[in-house]
């Protein structure tokens, strides 16, 4: 629908007074999301370009155009910095939490939070040491080194969280990550070993 009201205020006319074929801007609101843009009265439609698109269907040599115009280019490049944005903020915020599809009642977020805790980075620095700063399948030195839980962190976490379940995963993760860092099984050094990119890649798809 044309905004009358905001057309006027922005650009100093109104809509009724302009020929369709006209190259004059309005601002008009999406039928459907509301949303407000601006656009050439002549290039006016009722719905957005993206409302527009639901539930539309296209034939597999126009899917091919689209993608051989689109390739190489970047976001910035296909729809403007703005809109750009707008796609990312929402890919991000489909993906966060339970929309997740690695989320597992919680268990991803604690996951990726015990990584980050200092007592983790000291546990992959003692195994280093340990282990001389080498593969320990390959023997090689000098290169990108990983360590490698020999019982996964998963697992370990798995009966972690059984010995407290009476905390949540979300509303006490604070708590629980407190004791985690006193928690022995998690950085039993023990428990890890120095692999390269390349042997830890190969160990992992083994299920080892």
């Amino acid at each position: 629908m044309i905004n009358e009201e905001l057309t006027f205020q922005k650009f100093g006319y109104y809509s009724k007074n302009l020929a369709l074929n006209s190259g004059k801007k309005i601002v008009a609101n999406c039928d459907k999301c509301n949303k407000i843009r601006e656009i050439r009265i002549r290039e006016y439609r009722s719905l957005c370009y993206f409302c527009s698109q639901i539930g539309r269907k296209c034939s597999k040599e126009t899917k091919e155009k689209i993608s051989l115009a689109r390739k190489g280019k970047t976001y910035n490049e296909i729809f403007g910095k703005e809109k750009a944005e707008e796609i990312r903020r929402k890919m991000s915020e489909a993906k966060k939490g339970k929309k997740c599809y690695l989320y597992k009642d919680g268990k991803t977020s604690l996951i990726k939070s015990i990584y980050t805790l200092f007592e983790s980075g000291n546990w992959r620095k003692q195994v280093f040491e340990r282990d001389h700063f080498t593969c320990q399948n390959c023997n090689l030195i000098g290169c990108k080194l990983e360590a490698h839980h020999k019982v996964k962190l998963k697992v370990i976490l798995k009966e972690f969280l059984q010995k407290y379940s009476n905390l949540d995963i979300e509303k006490d993760k604070e708590q629980l990550l407190e004791i985690i860092k006193k928690y022995p099984l998690f950085w039993d050094i023990n428990n890890g070993i120095t692999l390269c990119l390349k042997c830890h890649s190969l160990i992992e798809k083994r299920g080892f």
